[in-house]
């Protein structure tokens, strides 16, 4: 698959057609409608995909709970604290499945200690599976924002991320595509690390319009 080529910096303008795209401007009413946060086992392998019933499905660590709410059409699972290693086994355990259309990960924040080299390497092999996992879908994987707070208490570890999401856009997953990096302000609580809902809900609504530029997340 050839990644689609835009700044990395900056997401492609927006095109102007007739489909109509995935929007979060209206609150859904049913519960269901909001991201799934599993428990924040210390034993990761307790932890399971539950049965996926929607055409689009975000998979990623805790900050993904932190979305006030979803179109009816998107499924989230949330997994605290998980790295990229911790989704690849959650994965493996899976039967192939063909309901999702789209497929997003976000996850890597907690692979801040490795090397950027290393969250590439993890999340190449992630996609990897993921591929067979969900041949019918179009996959993404989303560069990892980080907050000015977190860059100041702990730079190292914000490079190590900076260098993971230099090397994911410019040596993309041949089974996904990269979305650009989210340039908006990231607020987050005192940890440094956990997104504030209006900062989740600005992220996201940026990935759905790039994914939507990028020919996915069609509302028929």
């Amino acid at each position: 698959m050839t990644t689609p080529r835009s700044n990395p910096e900056t997401p492609k303008p927006q095109r102007t057609n007739t489909r109509r795209r995935l929007s979060l401007t209206t609150s859904p009413s049913s519960p269901a409608c909001k991201p799934r946060r599993h428990n924040n086992e210390k034993d990761k392998s307790k932890w399971s995909i539950p049965t996926l019933t929607k055409p689009t499905v975000i998979i990623g660590s805790s900050n993904i709970s932190n979305i006030p709410f979803l179109h009816p059409d998107t499924q989230a699972e949330s997994y605290p604290g998980a790295r990229i290693q911790h989704i690849n086994t959650l994965l493996s355990k899976i039967t192939p499945t063909t309901i999702p259309k789209n497929v997003l990960f976000h996850v890597g924040l907690n692979n801040k200690q490795e090397s950027g080299e290393s969250i590439h390497r993890r999340m190449l092999e992630l996609l990897k599976l993921a591929k067979s996992k969900f041949p019918s879908a179009t996959l993404y994987a989303t560069q990892i924002p980080s907050s000015k707070e977190l860059q100041l208490a702990e730079p190292h570890l914000v490079n190590n991320l900076q260098k993971f999401n230099s090397l994911l856009y410019h040596k993309p997953s041949t089974n996904a595509h990269t979305i650009p990096r989210f340039n908006g302000v990231v607020n987050v609580i005192s940890d440094n690390i956990h997104w504030m809902s209006p900062t989740a809900k600005n992220l996201l609504n940026f990935l759905f319009s790039t994914i939507f530029d990028m020919g996915g997340l069609i509302q028929n």
